[in-house]
């Protein structure tokens, strides 16, 4: 049940990483950082109170719930460094005859690699913490 659970909040994460990443690409530079700031402390503190209001209905939606709510605080890092990519950066790199496997090599995976390794880590541990909760 636990590992049930456990897919669960990865989903709501997913679900709120789609929401998080369509309003990174319509909001002006900068911004996404400071919304995600204002988001951050009420999410994750109701995410970890939810099981404490609905102690005896712990369902899958509440997992999932509670997912949605982690993902701005496990995404945040990998917003703030896609805020601080120059604009023409692979445009740059295509000019100067790199092809998409090898922008993406060189200038993707090292600009973004320490920042999704820092996401996967807050997404795994803010999903444990979560499940902690709830099967208290």
């Amino acid at each position: 049940m636990i590992v049930v659970d456990f897919l669960s909040v990865l989903l709501g994460v997913g679900f709120g990483a789609l929401l998080g990443y369509g309003l990174h690409c319509t909001l002006p530079r900068g911004l996404p950082l400071a919304f995600g700031l204002l988001v951050l402390i009420p999410a994750l503190t109701l995410a970890f109170v939810l099981p404490l209001v609905f102690r005896e209905s712990a369902t899958l939606f509440l997992s999932f719930c509670q997912g949605f709510l982690i993902a701005p605080a496990a995404l945040l890092p990998l917003a703030v460094k896609l805020d601080r990519v120059p604009p023409g950066l692979t445009r740059a790199g295509a000019g100067l005859g790199a092809d998409s496997a090898m922008r993406v090599r060189l200038i993707w995976v090292p600009l973004l690699g320490p920042a999704a390794t820092a996401t996967g880590i807050a997404i795994v541990l803010l999903g444990v913490f979560c499940l902690a909760a709830q099967h208290r």
